[in-house]
């Protein structure tokens, strides 16, 4: 935790500037209270203006970011080249397939019912990963494979497991708490037993387990992604200040989710982010992320199973 710790207070000596928190905090904020207090939508039924909004939504958010951390850096960054907006695009690109694209919907009808839920669930967790993983190794192969060969933090150099295994043991009380909440088992487990096992005359068990186990690679390649990707190729041109644009597209993600979430969200995502940036590992999120999915999965299997004793 001492190390975690020590990323923290270098990133913050290195990084942090009053006038660039204050206005990009504030931008955030804004951003948060037009979700959440007059409901905005993040995505339209309309073709044309979910490729509209679904452009602009991560665009606008991440190019102010950018330009906020050039107008306050104390120091030139090198941004202003083919390979930092080739690398920009990139991202965007990743996000925009992420979020407005779901190619796997078109094979659903073509399923019988019973199946639509369980593979309608297994399809978005293989999409996500697909996208996470496949956008990187474009840049990966064109640019940065002299700069990242263990490909975005897949490494276990130097890396100690204890920090993260602790995180995790002093969230355990917090989750505990909130499986209690009636919002808790509303949204988890995130795959709900339904008519397929019946269909398939198979148990639970295993299309559970097939949902856990791409769920699980949902996340690896999501921390590939965002605390890799972003972060690693950012860094030449952006420095430090690549965790913040990070942690705004990031929070963007998020707002599909309840607006704690979303806030934490943020909180979280800056706090691995550092730990990635100076560790140059990704497994740290990976563990933490990974292990938190997966208990807030087995405490709502937990509490369902009790409420039906």
């Amino acid at each position: 935790m001492i190390t975690i710790f020590e990323y923290l207070k270098k990133h913050i000596q290195a990084s942090f500037n009053w006038k660039f928190f204050t206005v990009w905090a504030s931008f955030m904020a804004t951003l948060t209270f037009i979700k959440y207090f007059y409901g905005i939508k993040i995505t339209f039924p309309q073709e044309n203006l979910r490729l509209v909004w679904g452009i602009l939504f991560y665009t606008i958010p991440f190019i102010f970011t950018i330009f906020l951390i050039n107008h306050f850096s104390k120091t030139p960054l090198t941004w202003n080249t083919s390979s930092f907006f080739l690398l920009s695009f990139l991202i965007l690109l990743g996000l925009f397939l992420n979020q407005y694209t779901f190619f796997y919907k078109k094979f659903l009808p073509l399923l019988p019912t019973e199946l639509f839920h369980f593979f309608n669930r297994i399809g978005y967790n293989v999409h996500v990963t697909f996208f996470y993983l496949a956008i990187p190794a474009i840049y990966w192969f064109i640019k940065g494979k002299s700069e990242n060969s263990c490909f975005y933090g897949l490494t276990l150099k130097g890396f100690k497991v204890r920090p993260y295994l602790l995180m995790l043991l002093i969230m355990v009380p917090i989750l505990i708490w909130a499986s209690f909440q009636p919002a808790f088992v509303k949204t988890y487990p995130m795959y709900k037993i339904d008519s397929a096992e019946a269909y398939l005359n198979i148990s639970p068990i295993i299309t559970v387990g097939s949902f856990e186990l791409t769920y699980v690679l949902q996340f690896i390649a999501l921390e590939i992604f965002y605390r890799g990707f972003i972060v690693y190729s950012l860094s030449p041109f952006l420095k430090e200040n690549a965790v913040w644009v990070m942690v705004t597209v990031y929070g963007l993600l998020h707002f599909t989710k309840p607006m704690p979430e979303c806030i934490g969200s943020m909180l979280g995502g800056y706090v691995l982010g550092v730990i990635s940036y100076y560790s140059r590992s990704v497994f740290g999120g990976i563990i933490v992320h990974v292990g938190l999915a997966l208990m807030m999965d087995l405490l709502a299997f937990w509490q369902l199973f009790s409420l039906n004793l």
